[in-house]
């Protein structure tokens, strides 16, 4: 500690006006003030006796959710109070504020809530006032139903249709595997993933992975039953979104991926649509040179893609293969790639065979 106090009076310089703490002088005498502490709230206990004793201040509470619940919190009492509620796990994140929701004069606010900590802020609507309340946190009624995503099915279509709302999704995974959850649609989304068998335990989270600014978490999974909870980047704007679950054999909004198996013998298929396309799934194990290509009297054309590359679509031909079909050539290190196939012309269709073989 310094032996003495400068005397000299304050200038106006930064220098003059630095807090002391804040570089590392300790004055005799000088007690740093107490961190602050969050008085915690119980659901649906009785309510805590509080109060503003100085004009200006404002209390602070905690709440801390294990699952999804709709809650109320809210004061009694004579005072005109103000209530802010902040989270999940983020005393910043503004999610609600009333001012006269409840009784007379008191706060309420009534919120579907994953699960969490919370923080909620009270204060007087006049800061020029001092005056007691009584605060409650309860359950309103039981918990909302989780909208359920099945491994494999189409994307679900929802929306973000208040600020600071976020949506939650459940999912049951029986067979250990790698998944993908992904968001689709041109709204800014963030994906958290919580599990297994936990609302509150954190997995994993992504913001931009996917198309656009689409979100996507592609990981490994083990059985058990996991949450995904959806919200806007912006905590102000609202979007509609789509969701989906696939094991990672699967394509992005659709159904489940035929395997080109290499050096098998050719698979038979077709465009039966006018513009249709067809995707398959090759998995390569060995590095080394490979050939992808179609055969028959269709002319078709060949798009090869690594959607775990910076730069997805690694070739395309028309018709360097027997006749009008495409075919590539071309050295690959292990890993999952898409061939998709489509007519040259948007307007055909046809039969073809399609395989892989390594040279």
């Amino acid at each position: 500690p310094m032996t003495f106090t400068p005397d000299a009076s304050i200038g106006s310089r930064p220098i003059d006006v630095l807090n002391s703490a804040d570089i590392g002088i300790v004055y005799d005498g000088v007690v740093a003030p107490p961190p602050v502490t969050l008085e915690v709230l119980s659901l649906d206990s009785a309510p805590i006796a509080s109060g503003i004793a100085v004009p200006g201040e404002t209390d602070r509470f905690r709440l801390d959710l294990s699952r999804q619940e709709t809650i109320r919190i809210e004061t009694f009492g004579d005072s005109d109070t103000f209530m802010t509620l902040f989270g999940p796990d983020d005393p910043t994140r503004e999610i609600a504020n009333n001012d006269d929701g409840g009784e007379g004069f008191n706060a309420r606010i009534t919120q579907t809530l994953s699960a969490g900590s919370y923080f909620i802020e009270l204060r007087l609507f006049d800061s020029a006032r001092t005056g007691g309340y009584r605060i409650q946190a309860s359950s309103v009624v039981s918990a909302p139903s989780i909208p359920s995503l099945s491994i494999g099915a189409a994307p679900v279509t929802a929306s973000i249709a208040a600020q600071r709302e976020s949506d939650l999704y459940r999912f049951v995974v029986s067979s250990a595997g790698s998944y993908t959850i992904e968001i689709f649609g041109n709204t800014d989304m963030y994906l958290n993933l919580f599990g297994p068998d936990s609302q509150t335990t954190a997995i994993a989270e992504d913001d931009d992975s996917g198309s656009g600014t689409n979100s996507r978490l592609q990981l490994d999974l083990q059985p058990g039953t996991y949450f995904a909870r959806v919200r806007h980047f912006s905590p102000t704007r609202t979007g509609a979104y789509q969701i989906q679950l696939r094991a990672n054999d699967a394509s992005p909004g659709g159904s489940t991926i035929p395997l080109l198996v290499i050096n098998a013998q050719p698979i038979e298929a077709d465009i039966s649509t006018a513009g249709e396309s067809d995707l398959y799934r090759i998995n390569i194990t060995t590095t080394g040179r490979y050939t992808i290509e179609t055969l028959g009297g269709t002319d078709l054309f060949l798009t090869l893609l690594n959607p775990g590359s910076s730069s997805p679509q690694l070739a395309t031909d028309d018709d360097s293969g027997e006749d009008l079909n495409p075919r590539i050539t071309i050295d690959l290190q292990p890993g999952s790639y898409f061939a998709s196939v489509r007519h040259f012309s948007s307007a055909s269709t046809g039969a073809y065979r399609i395989h892989v073989t390594r040279s």
